[in-house]
């Protein structure tokens, strides 16, 4: 009689989950993410690209048609065909220079980098085909570009794994197929092809491309108060790609403007996942997302900057590290951070929080790791996004002086 009850309480629950279960699936997905998708009543205006505008010819300052202003006006063209002709909305800052990246935040309106000024579209220029090369002429191919995988700086998953009610779920849904079929082969991990030939993936004596030892990151909280005192553990065997379940974090590494070395690292939040135990820590669990409110988990990722930093790989043990800060990137710009390339991400990440800035322009080698937080009641447009992808923690680790 037991069994039975057992089965029937795990089919509700998997019936309960798995819609749920089916919109949420990609939360965890391995795949590169596209950009946003804006689509609207603009029509061409959100069809366009985010990422990659470039200042390609400075215009000078004029009448901007349609506003009855006067500014520095200039045109932005995109490798995909686009030109756009926009105008300055703070002539107070310094105007972008001639080759300048863009990316457009809105509709109508672009980001050039910090303490530059923001651009707006005043006349749309569409093309039908890609800009020609410089002698008139398409370059000829002798075979076509293949790109089977990501370069690099390409983000390779989204940081999210599931939340509890969907953890629920999914484990009801296991237990009831095991009872009504015991039989279960498991599946053979699928191996690497090959071992990490990236160059610079080593920091502070760690090295990032040894695919089969563990690396632990342990976060000591600054007082006994935070997480009961108990230190957050962050541990992951490095890899190019990562998988929710394989047990392993995304590496990364670049330059970044201010010509630093970045090692960045994607690990899984969601039970059982890497970086779960710092989201816990950040905004704790509930049962439909996060268990605290915006307010205390601001106020947690404040008191945790500055907590010493220990990273172990294998038998190697070095400290004399700093969690340095703690961004939150919010729901109402998790797919425009998930939909650029890690660089990029990072420096859309410093244009909502300038805190970020000064370690970025510093030059000294960073450690940053990412990981996804969960939907907060109440948060703007956090309905609108995966439960278990709601927002994205940054933290930034660096050596202490």
């Amino acid at each position: 009689m037991k069994h039975i009850l057992f089965i029937l309480a795990g089919f509700t629950l998997a019936v309960m989950g798995i819609g749920l279960l089916w919109t949420q699936a990609k939360s965890a997905g391995s795949e590169p993410l596209n950009g946003s998708g804006m689509t609207g009543v603009l029509g061409p205006v959100f069809q366009q690209p985010v990422y990659n505008w470039r200042v390609c010819a400075d215009l000078g300052v004029g009448p901007v048609p349609g506003t009855g202003l006067t500014r520095q006006r200039f045109r932005l063209c995109h490798n995909q065909g686009w030109t756009v002709l926009a105008y300055c909305l703070q002539p107070s800052r310094p105007a972008p220079a001639l080759g300048t990246l863009c990316s457009r935040t809105n509709a109508n309106t672009f980001w050039c980098g910090n303490g530059i000024q923001n651009l707006r579209t005043y006349r749309v220029q569409e093309t039908p085909t890609p800009t020609p090369t410089g002698t008139g002429t398409p370059a000829p191919t002798q075979t076509p570009a293949a790109t089977p995988t990501p370069t690099p700086q390409q983000r390779r998953a989204r940081p999210g794994g599931p939340a509890l009610i969907e953890w629920i779920s999914w484990s009801a849904s296991s237990l009831l197929q095991s009872w009504l079929d015991p039989v279960k082969v498991t599946p053979t991990p699928t191996a690497e092809v090959s071992a990490a030939t990236e160059s610079g993936t080593g920091y502070a004596g760690i090295d990032f491309s040894q695919r089969d030892k563990r690396i632990r990151i342990t976060i000591y909280p600054p007082n006994k108060r935070l997480n009961r005192g108990k230190p957050v553990v962050i541990a992951f065997l490095p890899g190019k790609r990562c998988r929710f379940g394989d047990n392993r974090g995304c590496v990364t590494t670049f330059r970044n403007e201010g010509n630093g070395e970045v090692t960045f690292l994607t690990v899984h939040s969601g039970i059982g996942g890497e970086g779960q135990a710092f989201r816990h820590a950040m905004e704790g669990t509930g049962l439909l997302g996060a268990a605290n409110n915006l307010k205390k988990i601001r106020a947690n990722t404040h008191a945790w900057e500055g907590a010493r930093v220990v990273i172990t790989q294998g038998k190697k043990r070095i400290e004399g590290f700093t969690l340095t800060a703690i961004s939150r990137v919010p729901a109402k710009h998790i797919n425009d951070y998930l939909g650029a390339s890690i660089p990029q991400a990072l420096a859309f990440a410093a244009h909502l929080d300038e805190g970020l800035i000064p370690l970025m322009a510093s030059g000294e080698p960073l450690l940053i790791f990412e990981t996804c937080g969960w939907r907060v009641p109440g948060e703007r447009r956090a309905g609108k996004v995966p439960i278990s992808s709601a927002s994205i923690y940054l933290g930034v680790i660096q050596q202490t002086p």
